[in-house]
């Protein structure tokens, strides 16, 4: 039980042939020293755990940080590869990986999450309230892509009501890739008719008094 997205994730841990128990009980949620809760604005969310030793003596924090793909990997100027070296992560590496990887997985339906962590010494002066300076210069891990499969009982629901002459829109907080293609899934668009999918701020440029701004 719990949010869809979590339970996924969860589930990718336990094919590593790892037990998230384990980490819940070595990180309890009385040790976070800072969280940033996942919103519509920030499309992320970020925790920083204390980093301890052997003997549980404190060697430093980390943050964990997962959420929208193209969000988080904003934020990332370097990335772990697949044979556990570090290296940095320039802006044309970034929009190759949107392009090669993000795109891909989204125009497949996928929601796609990408997954970054930030270490900080044990004598840091980092203010945890300054969520631009906390959340920033991040190490990518990875980008996972994760289906959230349409009911089978939609498509015709939807085909019901466009018949007795209702105009069905979808709005939604996803990648505009995976909200085409599950719109698609679903019937509400038809790839072999002309349809418009817009973005948030394009939305409200549209429908907004350009004067007011209301």
């Amino acid at each position: 039980m719990g949010n869809k997205t979590d339970c996924a994730l969860l589930g990718f841990v336990g094919t590593l042939q790892d037990h998230y128990n384990y980490y819940r009980g070595k990180m309890p949620e009385e040790s976070f020293v800072k969280v940033f809760t996942f919103n519509s604005s920030r499309k992320s969310m970020s925790t920083v755990v204390p980093l301890t030793d052997e003997k549980d003596q404190l060697i430093g924090y980390r943050l964990h940080c997962k959420g929208a793909s193209e969000i988080v990997l904003s934020k990332c100027t370097s990335i772990i590869g697949s044979d556990g070296s570090m290296t940095s992560l320039s802006s044309e590496e970034r929009r190759t990986i949107v392009k090669t990887v993000v795109e891909p997985m989204a125009d497949n339906g996928l929601r796609t999450i990408c997954m970054a962590y930030k270490d900080f010494a044990k004598d840091t002066t980092q203010d945890w309230e300054d969520e631009l300076a906390v959340v920033s210069e991040l190490t990518c891990l990875g980008i996972v892509g994760i289906e959230d499969p349409v009911r089978p009982e939609v498509p015709d629901a939807i085909q019901s009501v466009q018949r007795a002459g209702v105009t069905v829109r979808m709005v939604t907080g996803d990648n505009v890739a995976t909200a085409r293609s599950i719109a698609i899934k679903c019937g509400i668009l038809n790839n072999n008719e002309e349809f418009l999918v817009l973005e948030g701020k394009q939305f409200n440029k549209k429908i907004r008094d350009k004067d007011t701004g209301k």
